[in-house]
């Protein structure tokens, strides 16, 4: 475990690998996964290795079993105070870290909720809740990271949570209608009135772009439909849960599609796009908490342009491609 724990931090820039009392098998077998990985994540997201810790900042925690949850990201502890975990056989660790309990394989999850928090943590320091929380208008003072955030980055979440939350045909048609009537005042000579008239109209669309769709009352997309579907507990259908679970099937996608292997990043690429019918008399989650069908290739596309917007916030040094030199036998 020291040997493969050195290699992870000289690797990816974990500030600490650390093990439950109890875990020494199933940890040393995670680190063999994830050291290929998690190179494979970084490769596909077009990132170096080092933003898997994202540049250093978040340790890696390996516990026996799990308590309260399958992984989890714990957050930087407010005024910098070492954070206890739950399981009581890892040791105390200072916080932000992502807690991986025994064969779990759902890193890029809780990556997505630690690169939330990184990106929020670098636009306005003072606010602690995901930047898609914020996006969604949660908080005291919700809006302000819109001026202050890249515009690339602004416009790319924007255009995200509008995938994730509503149906994007209805909305793209509520957007060009909007444009057509500023269109036409532009135009043509206006009274007062119409002036007035086209500066809210201007407003309108400038909230429905960087805002949401819910400026328009556009209805729901598919995915949140069925989210809400499987739980009415509000958990499933929190913007920081469903951009995690999102990114987490976008990433085993874009490994599938380099032919790369998953295990300790994700499910398999296949397993997120089950249907409810596939699978019937069994767990429904799959099929109804992750995004399907045109819904989740609108995402999908969302995310790429997120991804490109993030990549500029990084040095260009992208992971390569793990070959076989990177597999370390198991046997």
């Amino acid at each position: 475990f020291k040997i493969l724990s050195d290699l992870m931090k000289k690797k990816f820039g974990f500030t600490v690998v650390e093990r439950g009392e109890f875990n020494s098998y199933n940890a040393n077998q995670s680190l063999l996964d994830a050291y290929r990985n998690l190179q494979f994540m970084a490769h596909s997201l077009q990132l170096p290795n080092s933003t898997m810790s994202l540049d250093g900042e978040v340790g890696l925690i390996l516990p026996s079993t799990a308590a309260f949850y399958n992984a989890a990201y714990m957050p930087k502890a407010k005024r910098g105070e070492k954070q206890k975990f739950t399981e009581q056989d890892v040791p105390e660790v200072e916080a932000p870290a992502i807690i991986m309990p025994a064969r779990s394989n759902s890193f890029a999850h809780e990556w997505g909720h630690a690169l939330d928090y990184y990106i929020m943590e670098r636009l306005s320091p003072d606010w602690h809740e995901g930047i898609t929380g914020r996006i969604k208008g949660k908080g005291q003072n919700p809006k302000p990271w819109l001026d202050e955030a890249p515009k690339q980055i602004k416009e790319a979440f924007a255009d995200l949570m509008n995938a994730m939350f509503f149906d994007k045909a209805e909305f793209s048609a509520r957007i060009m209608d909007i444009e057509q009537k500023i269109a036409k005042l532009e135009v043509k000579k206006r009274t007062p009135r119409q002036d007035r008239d086209l500066e809210n109209l201007r407003e309108r669309l400038r909230k429905a772009v960087e805002e949401g769709s819910a400026q328009l009352r556009v209805k729901k997309s598919q995915y949140k439909v069925d989210t809400e579907t499987f739980s009415p507990a509000k958990y499933w259908s929190k913007p920081t849960e469903m951009f995690a679970r999102a990114f987490e099937a976008y990433v085993a996608q874009q490994i599938t599609a380099r032919q790369g292997t998953t295990e300790f990043v994700s499910k398999s690429d296949e397993a997120y796009q089950l249907t409810l019918e596939q699978v019937t008399g069994a767990d429904e989650r799959l099929a109804l908490t992750y995004p399907k069908g045109e819904t989740r290739d609108n995402i999908f596309l969302a995310m790429d342009r997120l991804m490109e917007a993030i990549r500029t916030q990084f040095n260009n040094d992208i992971a390569e491609r793990p070959g076989d030199y990177d597999m370390i036998d198991q046997r």
